[in-house]
């Protein structure tokens, strides 16, 4: 892209990503974006996914020189599994509906949801957060699987679904209102540390297997 160029996807136009972007100063999806082929997808440039609009992610590794953030205000569809290893590079700013329904993919960048997004894991679906640490404000239904393997993460509101909660590697919670996953399973075999005044409550309806460590909740309620 030339000096001070920014790219729009138009209302009515699909556009297939399957290079790199160069160096717009933005990217703004208006229309239909689908992230495709087994290939990195590099952009300088932060994707804002306007209201109504929707980002299919079928394949491949999302920004692999990070720094750059997507903010999704409609769909964000991430459709694929990690082959090869492909993670998503890119922090992620939900204010719209973000769909896990096939596959497994492991985020390695924040993840904000904010009040006003919706994020469903659909039943055999995996979400695998390691690096990247998750702030949780809205509605987080998991049907299927999530697993925390690492980094800290914030929880403003609680996972709710029929699905499983895998702590799979040291992580911590900080939730000022308690840590209570309503899911139907939780697999605890690493350390879950807690942050400040932090309790946790394993919820009715919820089976907790403990065979990791607590951290230093302010209480634990069954």
């Amino acid at each position: 892209a030339g000096a001070g160029t920014a790219l729009t996807i138009p209302a009515g136009t699909t556009w297939n990503w399957a290079g790199d972007f160069g160096n717009f100063t933005g990217i703004t999806n208006d229309g239909t974006l689908v992230i495709t082929t087994n290939s990195n997808h590099n952009t300088g440039a932060d994707i804002i996914n306007n209201a109504g609009k929707t980002i299919h992610w079928t394949d491949g590794n999302l920004d692999l020189t990070t720094g750059q953030t997507l903010t999704n205000n409609g769909i964000f569809n991430l459709i694929g599994s990690n082959l090869n290893n492909f993670a998503c590079n890119m922090a992620i700013v939900n204010a719209g509906t973000l769909n896990k329904t096939a596959g497994t993919l492991t985020i390695t960048q924040p993840l904000t949801n904010q009040a006003a997004g919706t994020v469903t894991i659909s039943t055999s679906a995996t979400l695998t957060f390691t690096s990247g640490a998750l702030t949780q404000s809205g509605t987080f239904t998991v049907d299927g699987t999530v697993s925390l393997s690492g980094s800290s993460h914030t929880f403003n509101t609680n996972f709710s679904g029929t699905g499983t909660l895998n702590i799979s590697a040291n992580s911590t919670v900080t939730a000022a209102s308690g840590f209570a996953p309503a899911v139907a399973t939780v697999n605890h075999n690493a350390t879950l540390n807690a942050g400040a005044s932090t309790a946790l409550t394993i919820p009715s309806g919820t089976t907790w297997n403990w065979a990791g460590d607590f951290g230093n909740f302010t209480g634990i309620t069954n």
